[in-house]
């Protein structure tokens, strides 16, 4: 059955790849893979388009996305999306200690470098009925 008032809130897995150091003082660095799970709404099309019309360029052909009715562009875009989609979050830490799910504890997750592609990429895997995008072939 498919309920068309549904509005799914379901948790979906973020992975990038990290470097970690290796060890002993002269190892090379070791290649790693960051996994947080965020709940995120997935919103309907029309909605998507409007988030991310900047990634479907023949819908505005303007630059940035509009979010609340503002067009934003860069980090203050990249916030404004998230804000609008992901609800909480799971396995985000600090010190070994959970992080709250609030703008500005996302603007420092924003700054660590692959994550906000790979948020985009499984955000939208998600709304396509995927859990995560297969690698390779």
């Amino acid at each position: 059955m498919f309920d068309l008032a549904d509005r799914p809130l379901v948790f979906i897995p973020v992975k990038w790849a990290v470097l970690k150091p290796g060890e002993g003082e002269d190892a090379i660095a070791v290649e790693s893979e960051a996994v947080i799970e965020v709940e995120v709404e997935l919103k309907d099309r029309d909605e998507l388009l409007t988030l991310f019309d900047d990634k479907f360029g023949e819908v505005s052909g303007e630059d940035g996305a509009v979010v609340e009715g503002k067009r934003l562009t860069g980090r203050e875009l990249e916030v404004k999306r998230i804000m609008a989609i992901v609800r909480r979050w799971r396995k985000v830490m600090n010190g070994n200690k959970p992080l709250e799910f609030n703008e500005e504890n996302l603007r420092k997750l924003l700054a660590v470098p692959g994550f906000a592609t790979a948020f985009e990429n499984a955000y939208l895997a998600a709304c396509a009925g995927r859990v995560e995008i297969r690698k390779g072939n």
